[in-house]
C-alpha cells in the first residue's frame, strides 16, 4: 500500500504528464520481486505497465553498474531484462561486456526466448520515439561529414578491432 501511495505516484504523475520514457533502477522492490532488481524483474515492469499504466519506452539503467555486473552475467541480463519488457539497454563501459550482451541477444532472439512480437513491438516505440525527438542539428550532408572524422573514424576501428579479438 505504501509503494502505491509513496513511491509509484511520482511514476503515475510522469504517465498523467505524457512522459514516452523511464528509466528501470537497478534496486530490489522486494514486494513485488524478492529476487531480482527491477530492470530484470519481470513483475516490476508489468506493474509499470498495467497498474501505473505507463505504455512508453523503458530504457535499463547502465548495465555496467556494481548492482547488475557484481551479480549477473551478461547471459542472465540479456535473458531476464528482456523478459522483464525491457526495450532499450545502456551499457557504457565495458566494451567486451557489451559484445557479449550483445551475443546472448541474438542468441535469445535465435532461440525465441525473445518473441519477435516483443521486438517488434520495442522497435517500433523506439522508431516513433526517434523520429518524433532526434532531429539533426545540421542537414544529413553536412552531419556525415562531422560523423565521418577522424577521431570517430579511429573510434569506429578501435571498436571493430575489439569486437573482432572477441568473437
Amino acid at each position: 500500500e505504501r509503494l502505491r501511495e509513496v513511491e509509484w505516484q511520482p511514476f503515475k504523475d510522469a504517465c498523467v504528464a505524457g512522459f514516452e520514457a523511464m528509466m528501470s533502477a537497478h534496486l530490489v522492490i522486494s514486494c513485488l520481486d524478492p529476487e531480482h532488481p527491477a530492470t530484470l524483474s519481470e513483475s516490476v515492469m508489468r506493474h509499470l505497465r498495467t497498474e501505473i499504466g505507463f505504455e512508453g519506452i523503458i530504457f535499463s539503467d547502465d548495465l555496467d553498474m556494481k548492482a547488475l555486473a557484481d551479480n549477473y552475467s551478461a547471459k542472465e541480463i540479456a535473458r531476464l531484462g528482456t523478459q522483464a519488457g525491457i526495450d532499450c539497454f545502456l551499457a557504457c563501459k565495458d566494451p567486451s561486456f557489451l559484445f557479449e550482451f550483445f551475443r546472448e541477444l541474438i542468441h535469445n532472439a535465435e532461440e525465441e526466448k525473445i518473441t519477435h512480437l516483443a521486438l517488434l513491438e520495442s522497435e517500433k516505440k523506439l522508431t516513433h520515439f526517434r523520429d518524433k525527438h532526434i532531429h539533426p542539428v545540421q542537414s544529413w550532408s553536412t552531419a556525415k561529414n562531422i560523423v565521418g572524422c577522424a577521431k570517430h573514424k579511429n573510434l569506429s576501428q578501435e571498436v571493430d578491432a575489439r569486437y573482432r579479438a572477441n568473437v
